[in-house]
């Protein structure tokens, strides 16, 4: 009787232990929606051109340049497997301020060849691609970017190697997938999170190739020093602990900005108030194209450090 109790309970663990891995792969990693319809430029009136957008791996995705009137292009980029349009709004506000545009959807998205999520391990091929098509549109004209959560930590990553990029305004960046989904895990499961974090990991190596450990923008945010930085994060972002925010603001080197924006939903702050936060990102890419950029922390951080 005893056995059949043990067996019995050691079955129902299992039972829980895959279906909890199974639903935190899923929060995640899951397929995008490619049957939605999309906006576009033309929904919002802009002004706009088509970009061929094609990746080293042959994937062709969706992208569009946005002429402007300064000497700057800014390359945006937003969450992962959210449609390219959601962007609009912040392009449309970009262009209002003189900026060339360019944004372009993830592998994978409405519009975009299909392929499976990596969290930012094969996106960086999408960045790439993407920074490209816009050399051959506008040639050398100075770039910055504005990367929202997977934009963020992928902006970031291709930065750090790339010397043409002027400044990063990175929008709720992770410090790594693994974090994340240890994060996700402790929320839900305590002392257990490595019991159902590793396994997503392993399941999206078998699913997609991609090792998410390769993907860790904690350790390369130093490297865009000297070029200005801006991170900005939700007050009550319920994805990203606050240890998170300061490790990444941490481990950046000057010039850096850090500042938390009314909103209780990760990544979600334009929505709550987009007049003040495109200021903000007109005003930073403005001091840091000036060279005028000072050190800034929500003072709500340098308390708690």
């Amino acid at each position: 009787m005893i056995g059949l109790l043990v067996v019995g309970l050691a079955a129902v663990a299992l039972v829980v232990w895959i279906a909890g891995v199974l639903l935190l792969h899923s929060v995640y990693y899951a397929d995008p929606d490619r049957q939605r319809r999309d906006r576009t430029p033309a929904d919002l009136g802009l002004v706009h051109e088509p970009l061929a957008v094609t990746t080293e791996d042959g994937l062709s995705l969706v992208g569009w340049y946005l002429p402007g009137t300064r000497d700057t292009v800014v390359v945006v980029s937003g969450g992962g497997r959210r449609p390219p349009g959601e962007t609009l709004g912040m392009c449309a506000g970009l262009q209002r301020s003189g900026f060339h545009v360019v944004t372009f959807g993830w592998r994978g998205t409405v519009g975009c060849d299909a392929a499976r999520h990596t969290q930012g391990v094969w996106e960086q091929r999408d960045m790439t691609a993407a920074v490209a098509a816009t050399r051959r549109r506008v040639g050398d004209m100075p770039m910055v970017m504005l990367g929202l959560c997977l934009g963020a930590i992928v902006s970031i990553n291709h930065a750090a190697d790339d010397p043409s990029v002027r400044a990063v305004c990175a929008d709720s960046p992770i410090t790594s997938p693994v974090d994340l989904l240890y994060d996700t895990a402790r929320r839900r499961t305590g002392f257990l999170r490595p019991l159902f974090a590793w396994p997503v990991v392993l399941l999206v190596r078998l699913r997609t190739g991609a090792w998410l450990t390769k993907m860790r923008p904690v350790d390369r945010i130093m490297d865009l020093s000297p070029r200005p930085l801006l991170l900005m994060y939700s007050r009550d972002d319920p994805i990203v602990p606050r240890r998170r925010v300061e490790a990444m603001f941490n481990r950046a080197r000057e010039p850096k900005r850090l500042e938390f924006l009314m909103a209780d939903e990760h990544a979600r702050a334009y929505r709550m108030d987009r007049e003040g936060y495109m200021a903000r990102v007109v005003g930073f890419f403005d001091e840091a194209l000036s060279g005028s950029l000072h050190v800034a922390v929500d003072q709500e951080v340098s308390a708690a450090r």
